[in-house]
């Protein structure tokens, strides 16, 4: 909707150059930023969330990211790259946690899955001992 490029509303009124088709090229610019920054938190988050990991807190702290996306996009009808940057900054700082969190998240499932990995081999080495124990036993003469 806002932008700079062909089919945007700005370019209605706004030729290159001019101060509202910067403003509106920034403020485009800026909300995309922030818009890639919730989707790829949001990735991180949804994946720990499938693989069994408790990241509900970073989920509702990454709405509040969503809410500054919204009220920066309120903002842009002012029309001032100024007054939106502000609602940008507080949701890239939300988002910058969030995905901090995610990556904390994955981290720590694949320790588990390490840990699981070695449990098991563990067990089933003494499985292993335990069957040539018995064996062993077993194979033996009575006296």
């Amino acid at each position: 909707m806002i932008g700079t490029s062909a089919g945007s509303v700005c370019t209605n009124c706004h030729i290159e150059g001019d101060a509202g088709f910067v403003a509106a090229g920034a403020i485009h610019s800026r909300l995309a930023e922030l818009d890639s920054a919730i989707a790829r938190s949001d990735d991180i988050l949804g994946r720990a969330e499938r693989s069994g990991m408790e990241v509900s807190e970073a989920k509702l702290a990454q709405s509040q990211g969503r809410d500054y996306l919204i009220k920066a996009r309120v903002e842009l009808h002012s029309a001032d790259p100024a007054k939106v940057d502000p609602e940008i900054q507080a949701g890239l700082k939300v988002t910058e946690k969030t995905y901090h969190e995610g990556q904390q998240a994955m981290a720590e499932l694949k320790y588990r899955r390490k840990g699981l990995l070695v449990s098991v081999a563990t067990i089933v080495l003494v499985l292993i001992g335990l069957f040539l124990m018995i064996r062993k036993l077993e194979s033996k003469p009575a006296k």
